[in-house]
């Protein structure tokens, strides 16, 4: 919750009590496997709260600590199939604190150890848990390649991986978690196919997912998180209609940024993600309504 909130510090707090908590114990090679698991857990968090902080290479050595305990699971007997499992959410962990730090080539390898740890469990079982790791790895993988400039070529990769969360779904449809990576992959392919020049076919999965976030948030009645995501998405989509020069459909979208913004700012004024939200909406807004002749508007 913390870390949603953005206050990256109090939640890193919390995870360094719960790590010390267990911790206290006993030493590692007297823990069971659940205390063992739980111990992966924590310090998985601690690296991708410690990379959300900046502090790289603390993440770093807390998700390294993080293969270092899925080695000692593996010598308490746990099955091969839940090792592999396991020991990919490091490489997730790694990936998003590479990339944090602007190291796109080593989070590319993270995104592919992951994907082949998941690949290996599959082969093994077909673990439910192993699909969804796969598509996760997917989005991952084409996310990096976007930020690395080879769009064309995360395409495909993000294709997959919605087609595998789709599947999903369709087998799980009340399953919250999985349409939360289904819709965050659309996003990502969305974005891929903007970049790669096909703005038309992104803008439709952009949609898609804005009215999926819609239809959520209609069916819980509130979220502060989803309707923040829903602020940088009309912004996106703004965006991706100003280049296709549809320019009163992307000021509705830029309009619609700033009433959402506002109002979570309302609702929580110290939230300094939320505030920092509205701003860059009504700057955008502001500039596309004088780039679109609307200068006194704008002013």
């Amino acid at each position: 919750e913390l870390m949603t909130r953005g206050d990256t510090a109090r939640a890193l707090e919390y995870y360094g009590a719960a790590r010390e908590a267990v911790v206290e114990i006993g030493s590692r090679d007297a823990m069971d496997r659940e205390t063992l698991t739980r111990l992966h857990f924590i310090q998985r968090q601690l690296g991708l709260g410690l990379s959300e902080a900046g502090r790289v290479e603390e993440a770093a050595e807390a998700i390294l600590d993080g293969f270092a305990i899925n080695e000692q699971l593996r010598e308490k007997r746990l099955d091969e199939t839940s090792y592999l499992l396991i020991r990919a959410y490091p490489h997730y962990a790694l990936g998003r604190a590479a990339a944090a730090r602007g190291d796109l080539e080593s989070a590319l390898r993270a995104a592919r150890e992951m994907r082949r740890a998941a690949e290996m469990a599959l082969e093994l079982g077909g673990h439910a848990e192993a699909e969804v790791l796969m598509a996760i790895s997917g989005r991952e993988l084409g996310s990096f390649l976007v930020a690395a400039g080879r769009a064309a070529e995360a395409v495909p990769v993000l294709r997959e991986a919605v087609s595998r969360l789709e599947t999903i779904v369709a087998a799980e449809p009340g399953n919250p978690q999985n349409v939360e990576h289904l819709g965050t992959s659309l996003d990502v392919l969305g974005d891929a196919l903007v970049a790669s020049g096909r703005l038309e076919e992104g803008l439709e999965y952009n949609r898609q997912v804005l009215e999926m976030a819609e239809a959520l948030l209609s069916q819980v009645g509130e979220g502060a998180e989803l309707e923040r995501y829903m602020v940088g998405l009309h912004q996106r989509i703004g965006g991706v209609l100003m280049a296709l020069d549809r320019r009163e459909e992307a000021l509705g979208s830029y309009r619609r940024s700033v009433e959402i913004a506002r109002r979570l700012v309302a609702a929580d004024p110290a939230h300094g993600l939320t505030r920092r939200d509205l701003a860059i909406s009504l700057l955008e807004l502001a500039a596309h309504r004088a780039a679109s002749g609307c200068c006194a508007e704008a002013a």
